[in-house]
């Protein structure tokens, strides 16, 4: 990583200080939801369905229920009726309310059938096998991949199922979201791109164009922490939730929805994270345990085994990107035409912000195209459902489109780093897709106001040895070597949506307590926070206690999910700092007899400019509001923004082609970032490395395969391949100086952008080895092989 001596102006930003929980994680310190236990806790076991599409006729459960230890099984009978989404994003939610808690209808391999409650888990798994459930078989699909001819089976036919929002849900065609935005300077964009394109003049210009389907496969989230929920009942007969969640305002929300609750009756608490990924920004447990808890009084400890994690939650969606370029000569891009369809599965949450953020984020890259298009289309199937996952359809629509540019620049016989040069994004720019095209609603202007992309191309097209190595094609015995890359670019939240909140309080001894909604989910972002409140207060970050996500002693957040916590979660812990180190300096002036205006604020004092003695302790002013009668000093403060800062990545990869067995080597990566300040720098490196790995991931190994049945095969770690130690490239990551107006000391992002990058780039290299191209990953030897006959 490369040393910002622009950072040295800070006294705690900057600094590359360990996580909080570091090292308690490190030493087994209990910590996750299912560390904890309650007295008399019951056991839930979920009875899924075998069939991928069935209507449930009856169950007999008579057998079961006469084992000792059972204290009862429950399924759609017992349950209120109510629609809900499992989404947890906003209010009111961009997603269909197409769920419950049970249905008479199961609609993937997986779904939900039934509950058994017991003494122990062992017993619940021993009454499964006594239950006797008949169903009634329907037709089933699973592709998305061909025409849309309305003869395929209704999956939710069920009357209750609506959208909140606009989105173009047509349940009845097994349409879950549609939308489409065409931006044209001279109507040159249409259906299928023109074979000439107008300069700024009218005249007509000689094109080069491109017209390819990029295909990504349904991938999951390998959070090492499965998802667990643990319910009870308190002193005051309140549900209280510690689940392993993202977002514990919408889980408290969306779960008073589904039981038909007030929302004042459930607290959410969120202990640490193992790992979330956007598989943990869905309601996938907490419905079903609050409702088993409610039902028995009893505490009930939900914990999904690793094959159910595969087999039931969430993935990443499938889809089928076209994309259509044309260029001039000069490499300008005249048109740009991305019309895709999503896999969403059987349930559809996210899909239609998976849809909508994946246009805006790829294609505002590019903004001085003349013409532009972007089509979307979710599809129900009676595949598992999809849903949030690091990257939210930027993964998909970057791979279409960063493959899409290498093809046309190769077409038109240019450096691909040239077209892209050419083409990007540069600050002062507003990209007109931002004006449409928002994360589920209509969008908002957006103006790049920090970018440093040309620098980062510039920094990694050297440290990767691009002017050497491109199309050289060197070889080495077997192997032959090439090198890609792509641009990326991503944001800060989403705007005008998204907001955090804090409260800092001073304790008597000088010290502060930070109480902050952000949810951590393993990203760091307590520390994160922390670190910012410190360098306002000007206190060392050990002198800021930080508690977290709980729905009844932190304030709201909308949860850790788009890029966010950094910037909207940083922004409000910043305001609450400022706020409460004014209401200290007007009590500072009061102790010291003294102008406000004189004071000085120096390490955790402040001064007064009258006598060297003037000088009064963040500690002393903490026993004062503590003792003196004035009350505690609390500082509070609440941020959301219109507008979405960008992060920047340049993505550069070498890899090594063996043609006699198809087997691909990644040999280098270089990611070049800008994120405006690196508020932890080996936080941020951490973030970049993890992204890029998991990218590498889908690249090279990863997929979700189906049987001919719809059920899922691969449910563990053996079938399913993700990359670990030995399996690591090298990665070097590099941070360039850069510093955002809008976010907290300068930061955006930096949690999403580096999963984007490895899959375009190292099917760019492949071709530039091989000369063989590769639009649909994983990129295993026998698709190597396959593509190169």
């Amino acid at each position: 990583m490369r040393k910002d001596d622009s950072f040295t102006g800070f006294s705690v930003i900057g600094q590359s200080i360990e996580k909080r929980d570091s090292l308690a994680l490190a030493c087994g310190i209990p910590a996750f939801t299912d560390d904890y236990t309650v007295p008399g806790m019951l056991y839930g076991h979920i009875v899924r369905s075998p069939h991928a599409h069935a209507r449930i006729i009856n169950i007999d459960a008579s057998k079961a229920l006469e084992l000792d230890g059972i204290v009862g099984i429950y399924w759609h009978r017992d349950v209120p009726r109510i629609p809900f989404t499992t989404a947890g994003q906003g209010f009111p939610e961009p997603s269909p309310y197409d769920s419950f808690i049970f249905d008479t209808k199961c609609r993937f391999v997986g779904d939900r059938v039934a509950v058994i409650l017991a003494q122990s888990h062992e017993k619940a798994l021993e009454a499964e096998k006594l239950l006797k459930i008949e169903f009634d078989i329907l037709d089933a699909v699973f592709s998305v991949d061909g025409p849309m001819d309305g003869l395929d089976p209704v999956i939710h036919d069920e009357s209750e199922a609506y959208c909140p929002v606009s989105c173009g849900y047509e349940p009845k065609r097994n349409i879950v979201a549609q939308v489409e935005v065409i931006i044209s300077d001279n109507e040159s964009i249409t259906e299928s791109i023109p074979g000439g394109g107008s300069d700024a003049d009218g005249s007509t210009v000689d094109t080069i164009e491109i017209d390819e389907v990029y295909h990504t496969p349904f991938t999951s989230h390998c959070a090492r922490e499965p998802h667990s929920c643990i319910s009870w009942i308190d002193h005051q007969g309140r549900i209280i939730l510690r689940t392993s969640t993202q977002v514990p305002w919408h889980v408290r929300r969306i779960v008073a929805m589904a039981l038909g609750l007030p929302i004042g009756r459930i607290r959410v608490q969120k202990p640490r994270i193992g790992g979330g990924f956007g598989g943990k920004q869905e309601v996938i447990l907490e419905d079903l345990c609050a409702f088993l808890t409610l039902k028995t009084g009893r505490a009930v400890r939900l914990v999904l085994s690793r094959e159910e994690v595969f087999l039931a939650t969430r993935y990443r969606h499938e889809t089928f990107t076209r994309m259509r370029l044309s260029s001039d000569a000069s490499g300008r891009l005249l048109n740009m035409n991305m019309d895709m369809t999503l896999n969403t599965g059987a349930y559809g949450g996210h899909a239609f912000t998976v849809a909508t953020n994946g246009g805006s984020k790829a294609l505002a890259l590019y903004p001085h195209s003349p013409g532009l298009r972007f089509a979307a289309r979710a599809m129900y199937t009676n595949l598992p459902p999809a849903g949030a996952f690091r990257g939210y359809g930027a993964v998909q629509t970057n791979f279409a489109l960063g493959v899409a540019i290498d093809e046309l620049a190769a077409k038109s016989g240019m450096d691909p780093l040239q077209m892209i040069r050419r083409n990007i994004v540069s600050k002062g720019n507003s990209p007109r897709i931002f004006n449409h095209l928002g994360e589920g609603s209509e969008g908002c202007p957006i103006s790049i106001d920090s970018v440093e992309i040309m620098k980062c191309l510039e920094i990694g097209s050297q440290m990767i040895g691009w002017n050497r190595k491109f199309r050289r094609r060197i070889s080495q015995g077997r192997l032959t070597y090439g090198v890609g890359v792509v641009a990326l670019m991503q944001g800060s939240g989403i705007p005008i949506y998204d907001s955090g909140n804090a409260l800092i309080m001073l304790n008597d001894d000088g010290s502060f307590t930070l109480c902050c909604g952000a949810t951590d989910i393993g990203t760091g972002s307590d520390t994160i926070l922390g670190m910012i409140a410190a360098e306002v207060l000007t206190v060392p970050s050990d002198m800021v206690t930080v508690n977290s996500s709980d729905t009844d002693f932190t304030p709201f957040d909308v949860g850790a999910y788009a890029s966010s916590t950094t910037f909207v979660s940083g922004n409000a812990v910043k305001v609450s700092a400022l706020d409460i180190l004014e209401k200290m300096r007007t009590r500072a002036a009061l102790m010291l007899n003294c102008d406000i205006n004189e004071l000085r604020l120096e390490k955790g004092s402040f001064y007064s400019h009258v006598g060297e003695d003037a000088r009064i302790s963040f500690a002393d002013i903490g026993r004062d509001s503590f003792y003196n009668g004035t009350g505690q000093i609390i500082g509070t403060g609440g941020f959301s923004s219109s507008t979405s800062p960008a992060p920047f990545m340049a993505n550069f990869v070498e890899v090594a082609v063996d043609r006699a067995i198809g087997k691909i080597h990644v040999v280098d990566y270089v990611a070049v970032l800008d994120c405006g300040t690196p508020i932890n720098p080996v936080l941020v490196e951490g973030q970049v490395e993890g992204g890029v790995l998991m990218g590498i991931g889908h690249a090279m190994t990863e997929e979700c395969t189906f049987s001919a049945s719809g059920a899922l095969k691969n449910r563990d770690f053996e079938s399913y391949k993700i990359l670990g130690p030995v399996d690591t490239p090298p990665i070097r990551t590099v941070i360039v100086p850069c510093s955002d107006p809008h976010g907290p000391f300068g930061a955006k992002s930096v949690g999403e952008i580096g999963i984007s990058g490895p899959m375009p780039a190292i099917s760019n290299a492949i071709y530039d080895a091989v000369g063989i191209r590769l639009r649909r990953p994983p990129f295993t030897s026998e698709r190597f092989l396959l593509a190169a006959r």
